[in-house]
């Protein structure tokens, strides 16, 4: 997937602005029906629905209902379009195809119309982070406008700082793609943003007297990919090339090494 530069502004306008299809219309050109069949083919779980299901969203960003989702209609069969996408998260090395997974597993969650869908955690959007960095620079701000989208959509609205993490380290991917002073100071807002929400659920967490998540939120003792989360926001916001990170991101990985 070649990567053309883009300029600042184009790029932070595009982060700016919460959007639900941004990134899949980002990701669409590199779905081609021949890769879709080759990614969704495999496994007692993929096969012609699973095709047809996970096209339909690429085309339309139309969301379909938890029992084609998980194959309970006659039409399935053993397909389960909902576990190739839980799968591409992890397995597959196609960084435009996982991107795309995560992005459809977290739009649909988000669907206030389907009471019958399940949650999707921080994995998700770790999943969603990592993909869309390999995926190039227009990838990375259409994902921080995605999750701008979806901290509000989904069922429990507001933020999560993982939600802010996440596109602390997409902001940040950006800069270390184009340096530059735009690029610095909205990875030094982000990072701002990430210690105020970690702040915030501190108190949230004391004010309802929740002793076991006052350590939280960014010792990320009650994530499964705490280890996973401290090395991409290592690798993301610690220094390189002798240029200096801002202070805001020194201090969020201060806190993780705290927490660790």
């Amino acid at each position: 997937m070649s990567h053309p530069e883009t300029s600042p502004d184009t790029l932070l306008r595009i982060a700016a602005q919460p959007s639900r299809d941004g990134l899949r219309l980002v990701l669409r050109s590199c779905l081609s029906d021949e890769v879709l069949f080759a990614k969704t083919a495999l496994g007692l779980e993929g096969g012609p629905y699973s095709e047809k299901v996970c096209r339909a969203i690429r085309d339309t960003g139309i969301m379909p209902p938890s029992e084609v989702m998980s194959g309970r209609t006659r039409e399935a069969g053993s397909s389960w379009p909902r576990e190739v996408l839980e799968l591409a998260r992890w397995w597959d090395d196609f960084a435009p195809w996982q991107c795309f997974a995560a992005w459809a597993i977290l739009t649909w969650v988000a669907d206030p119309a389907d009471d019958n869908v399940t949650t999707a955690g921080d994995e998700t959007i770790y999943a969603l982070a990592s993909s869309a960095m390999r995926a190039g620079p227009e990838a990375c701000a259409s994902a921080i406008a995605f999750l701008r989208w979806h901290a509000e959509a989904r069922n429990e609205p507001g933020p999560t700082v993982y939600h802010e993490l996440a596109a602390a380290c997409l902001h940040a991917a950006l800069f270390r793609a184009q340096p530059g002073q735009r690029y610095r100071d909205a990875l030094d807002a982000q990072c701002k943003r990430v210690l105020e929400v970690a702040d915030r659920e501190i108190l949230e967490a004391i004010d309802k007297l929740e002793i076991g998540n006052i350590n939280w939120p960014l010792d990320l003792t009650v994530s499964m990919f705490a280890t996973e989360w401290r090395t991409l926001c290592a690798s993301m916001l610690g220094p390189w090339d002798r240029r200096a990170m801002p202070d805001s991101a020194s201090e969020i990985l201060l806190r993780l090494q705290r927490g660790a």
